[in-house]
């Protein structure tokens, strides 16, 4: 288990798969969703995860984790959901995470490489 291994070097994939474990009611997205999808180069070094505006956010040790807060109606659509180390993770699928991008004030976009 994760707090088992509190050094333990984990892929990209595993943290997403950790986080989406601990946090209810989440959508994978923004800089992590770009990756999933392989439209970046770019790895993340934190796990993107978006939660509903009113939800606390959860506390994680040992997981990078940007919480991105979303509305109630837009965490329900334009999800996929991608099967990861036997888990099915919603994702923001291609289309809504690059619109998501071009929108959050927090994350410029150019500064991304995308394939």
């Amino acid at each position: 288990m994760l707090a088992e291994l509190p050094n333990a070097d984990l892929s990209e994939k595993q943290a997403i798969v950790e986080v989406s474990k601990r946090i209810p009611k989440r959508v994978v997205c923004l800089l992590s969703a770009l990756a999933i999808h392989e439209i970046t180069t770019q790895s993340p070094f934190e796990v993107w995860i978006a939660i509903n505006t009113k939800a606390r956010r959860s506390q994680i040790n040992n997981l990078p984790v940007r919480f991105m807060r979303y509305s109630e109606e837009s965490l329900t659509s334009g999800i996929d959901y991608h099967l990861i180390d036997g888990l099915n993770v919603p994702v923001f699928n291609p289309a809504r995470t690059i619109a998501d991008c071009f929108k959050s004030s927090t994350w410029p976009l150019p500064c991304v490489p995308l394939r």
